[in-house]
């Protein structure tokens, strides 16, 4: 109800109590989860006129709304300002900033906030890396998709069945049959539910490397 949420927040700005970060953030998050991630960008560029200062929870909620809307480079320019601000990013920082580059079809830059992850001490989980393996998806970056998929063991992480279709669709989209079968064989050999995602693009695989 990301309309009932601007009007309370007109509202205390107008009789009290005073909004303060916690009363942004709630707008937001409202915002966000109503795809309005334009009105998003807007309360947190009144907030210092506010003199309220946005938090790692605003900025979150704003990446997180500029990532369902696909402006990509908002959600970087957003990450940029918490590190000005000298904020922690963690992992739900990332995991924004990783769906938004999916989403903007930016393989490149969800791969380059993994290492950003790595470098700061940051480690990413499995919804990190099934964003970027997405996105490499989108991008026809297969190989870099597989790479993503067979170094999650190394680092403690159990790929899921969404991590599969990610990359099992990345082989599809440049005709790499064998590779989509191996990754099906193995999704099945880590006891995974595969469902219709899972078949079709192995067998759209099979089809575009005229292995029928």
């Amino acid at each position: 109800q990301w309309r009932g949420a601007l009007h309370l927040l007109a509202e205390a700005w107008l009789h009290g109590p005073r909004p303060d970060a916690t009363t942004f953030n709630a707008a937001i998050s409202a915002c966000d989860k109503g795809s309005q991630w334009q009105r998003t960008l807007q309360m947190l560029a009144e907030m210092p006129f506010r003199y309220v200062q946005p938090d790692v929870v605003t900025y979150n909620s704003t990446i997180a709304a500029c990532g369902k809307g696909s402006c990509w480079t908002g959600a970087i320019s957003l990450m940029m300002r918490m590190r000005e601000s000298a904020l922690q990013l963690g992992v739900t920082t990332y995991n924004a900033i990783a769906s938004a580059c999916e989403k903007g079809h930016q393989w490149a830059q969800a791969l380059k906030a993994v290492s950003d992850m790595w470098q700061e001490g940051v480690a990413p989980n499995v919804v990190t890396r099934n964003a970027a393996i997405s996105a490499c998806e989108k991008g026809h970056a297969w190989e870099q998709a597989l790479f993503l998929l067979a170094s999650m063991r190394s680092v403690g992480l159990q790929p899921d069945i969404i991590t599969y279709n990610a990359t099992i669709s990345a082989c599809e989209k440049v005709g790499h049959w064998s590779a989509a079968l191996h990754l099906l064989s193995c999704a099945r050999r880590a006891r995974l539910r595969t469902d219709a995602i899972t078949s079709n693009a192995a067998i759209s695989a099979c089809e575009k490397g005229h292995e029928w």
